[in-house]
C-alpha cells in the first residue's frame, strides 16, 4: 500500500473518530439538559420546606382522616375527600366545616407551603389505610402521609393516573404525576 493510502486511510480514520467523539458529546449534552429539564418540571411544585410544615400537614392530616372515619361509620359510602379554600369544605355536604381557629390557622400555613403560583392546595383526600394526600391544582402534585407504604397516585386512589414518589422523611412523600 502506498503511503498515501495510508494517509488518507489515517486522516479517514481521524475525522470518523473526531465526528463521533462530537456526536457523543453532543447527545450527553442534549440528554442531560433535557433529564434535567424534566426532573425540574417534575419537581418543581414540591413543598420545599417540608420540616418547618410538617407538623401543620400532621395535625390537619389528623383531624381529616378522624371526619372521614366517623362518616364512614355512618355511611360505607362516604365521600373521602375536601375541598380546601378558605376552610375545609367535606365533599360529601355542601357547607364549610366548622373548625377551631388552631386547625384553620394550620391550614393556611400549609396553603403557603406550596411555592408555586400554579400549585394550590386544592383538595385532601382521606383513605382507609391512613393515608392522606393533599393534592394542589390540576392533580399534578401532591405532599402524601402513607403510614403503610408508597403511594399508589397523586390522590392515593387506585383508579389515579400512575405517579413518582420522593420520600421526605417516614412516611411523607412528595408525588408527581407521572408523564
Amino acid at each position: 500500500m502506498s503511503t498515501t493510502k495510508k494517509s488518507k486511510k489515517y486522516a479517514f480514520g481521524i475525522v470518523g473518530a473526531v465526528l463521533v467523539a462530537i456526536l457523543v458529546a453532543y447527545l450527553a449534552v442534549f440528554l442531560f439538559v433535557n433529564l434535567s429539564f424534566y426532573y425540574a418540571t417534575r419537581w418543581k411544585y414540591n413543598v420545599e420546606d417540608f420540616p418547618e410544615y410538617q407538623e401543620d400537614f400532621a395535625q390537619v392530616a389528623a383531624f381529616c382522616s378522624a371526619f372521614i372515619q366517623e362518616e364512614r361509620e355512618n355511611d360505607a359510602d362516604a365521600e373521602e375527600w375536601f375541598w380546601v379554600n378558605t376552610g375545609l369544605k367535606y365533599a360529601g355536604r355542601s357547607v364549610d366545616l366548622e373548625i377551631d381557629p388552631d386547625l384553620q390557622e394550620r391550614i393556611e400555613r400549609i396553603r403557603e407551603a406550596f411555592p408555586d403560583p400554579e400549585a394550590t392546595l386544592d383538595y385532601i383526600w382521606c383513605h382507609e389505610d391512613g393515608s392522606v394526600y393533599f393534592v394542589a391544582t390540576g392533580q399534578y402534585y401532591a405532599l402524601a402521609y402513607c403510614p403503610f407504604g408508597k403511594p399508589v397516585s397523586v390522590n392515593g386512589s387506585d383508579d389515579g393516573a400512575s405517579c413518582v414518589s420522593k420520600k421526605i422523611v417516614a412516611h411523607w412523600y412528595h408525588v408527581a404525576r407521572k408523564e
